[in-house]
């Protein structure tokens, strides 16, 4: 394991992959794993640090195979990350803990209620999705992410070329996602993306 900072972390996996995660809130507080959303990374949960060690939490927050720091893994499954978080907590000394996921981050802390219950004390699912086949699991959500859970049922090119292209506009024109969020995105949404910490 390497650490640069407590937010720039690196696991080795028994795979050979690397496996890239945070740490927040109290260093020696109740573990918690939280799993960021798409778009996001492990830097999500910076803004919850005080609040967690306030709190007496220890967030640790990896990232996902092929997100920010972490390795890609061809041909992974939902049931392939409790290895994963496994081997992190492994690594951190850590016998049993909670885990977390935020919306696209929701399924991976259910394969670990699933396929790792017994290391869990428990498990959050905030503002997850819904089976997207569910009579009105879509309805009230945003047009562009339609599109995309539509596309996502068939991956390969399309899906990968969007993908790249979001990454690409974010990184050059952040500014110019913020003006596209505050369009689409809810009042409450849109004042907590303009508060300078997030």
């Amino acid at each position: 394991m390497t650490a640069a900072t407590r937010e720039t972390q690196l696991l080795r996996l028994p795979d050979g992959r690397h496996l890239g995660f945070a740490e927040y809130g109290d260093p020696n507080g109740w573990p918690m794993f939280l799993f960021h959303g798409y778009p996001g990374s492990r830097l999500l949960f910076s803004t919850i640090d005080a609040a967690a060690t306030s709190a007496g939490v220890r967030v640790i927050a990896p990232d996902r195979p092929g997100i920010g720091l972490s390795d890609f893994q061809p041909k992974r499954r939902f049931a392939d990350w409790p290895a994963d978080i496994t081997a992190l907590a492994d690594a951190l000394g850590i016998a049993r803990f909670a885990v977390g996921g935020v919306s696209g981050g929701g399924p991976y802390a259910a394969a670990c209620a699933r396929y790792i219950a017994d290391r869990l004390t428990g498990c959050a699912l905030i503002s997850g999705v819904a089976p997207f086949d569910a009579p009105g699991a879509t309805d009230g959500m945003m047009a562009t992410n339609r599109v995309l859970f539509r596309i996502a049922r068939w991956p390969g090119p399309l899906l990968r070329m969007i993908m790249i292209g979001q990454g690409a506009v974010s990184r050059r024109s952040p500014d110019r996602v913020i003006s596209m969020l505050d369009r689409v995105l809810p009042e409450s949404d849109v004042a907590i993306i303009h508060r300078p910490e997030v």
